[in-house]
């Protein structure tokens, strides 16, 4: 089981990456920027490191592989990236499973670019595998039937680990649904007839059980990366939605911001017609104001003419 250090801040792909991880059988251990990817990198080397093209603007991969322990493990970044460490894979975005289980596959079959004693061991499970042809058990038949035929047992086992829950949840052939269940179904182990050590034919049982088992790894590996696809295209389609919804919210905004400058432009231009009406009525009555005190004036002028006019006819009249 290979350790690998995620560094990302997408946290949508970071967990879509996990995943496809985990499934791997690897062991996924999660970082969010490059502190704390520094700081799991001088408690523990990873197997690989997995890198965020835009992870801080793309300052977590320079800090990373500027850093004696992050040159000392092989990268795989997840998106395109300027200025990559020399060796480095790459991902395209967005993130397809498969290609990325490809890569980390590749990338570990290639190793670090270190000397291999200087890597912490990655505890590995294996399985008895029977002696090859020419190793030292070919000079005794007897001993390499054997050896088979214990690598034959191991494998059943393992198999059966697998495949019993699924066969004791099935209904037993024959047996109308709903109906109760009979004798006891008896456990592989008890039904498996004893190997017959001195059979040619285990190598080839060997083979075939090996074949089984990689065509049923195969079969979960590629239903687990239709899986983790689906996973990738469900958030990045949450993303899209996201982002249109936003988008929307921004327009909406934007057309009240204008329509409520559209009302206050209305409003504006509703005072000010008011005011300019209510100057010109104003200015009216000023002018209709000033045209009676200068008629009242005028009239005042003659009355005040007539009677002088008056004054001195009977003035004069009294003279004479």
């Amino acid at each position: 089981m290979a350790r690998v250090l995620i560094v990302n801040d997408d946290i949508a792909e970071i967990s879509a990456v996990k995943r496809v991880l985990a499934r791997g059988g690897h062991q996924p251990v999660l970082a969010t920027n490059a502190q704390d990817a520094l700081a799991s990198l001088q408690q523990a080397t990873p197997d690989l490191l997995l890198i965020g093209a835009t992870c801080e603007g793309g300052d977590a991969l320079r800090r990373i592989a500027a850093d004696d322990a992050g040159k000392a493990v092989r990268v795989v970044i997840l998106g395109e990236a300027a200025g990559a460490p020399a060796g480095a894979a790459s991902v395209a975005r967005p993130i397809d499973p498969g290609q990325l289980a490809d890569t980390v596959a590749a990338s570990l079959a290639v190793g670090p670019p270190r000397p291999a004693a200087a890597r912490k061991a990655s505890p590995t499970r294996s399985v008895p595998r029977p002696a090859p042809a020419n190793g030292p058990a070919a000079a005794d038949p007897a001993a390499a039937r054997k050896a088979a035929a214990e690598a034959l047992r191991a494998r059943a086992a393992e198999l059966r680990r697998t495949t019993m829950p699924a066969l004791e949840a099935a209904p037993e052939p024959g047996r109308p649904a709903g109906a109760p269940a009979g004798a006891a179904r008896p456990t592989p182990a008890a039904a498996a007839p004893e190997l017959d050590l001195n059979d040619p034919g285990i190598e080839a049982i060997l083979r075939r059980a090996e074949e089984a088992e990689r065509a049923h790894a195969a079969e979960r590996s590629a239903r687990a990366r239709q899986a983790d696809r689906a996973t990738v295209e469900a958030a990045q389609r949450a993303e899209a939605e996201r982002v249109a919804v936003e988008k929307a919210s921004r327009a909406r905004a934007a057309e009240d911001r204008a329509r409520a400058e559209e009302r206050a432009r209305a409003e504006a231009e509703r005072k000010a017609a008011a005011e300019a009406a209510a100057r010109e009525r104003a200015e009216k009555e000023r002018r209709a104001a000033e045209e009676r005190a200068r008629r009242e004036a005028e009239e005042e002028a003659r009355r005040a003419a007539e009677a002088e006019s008056r004054a001195r006819a009977e003035e004069d009249a009294r003279r004479a």
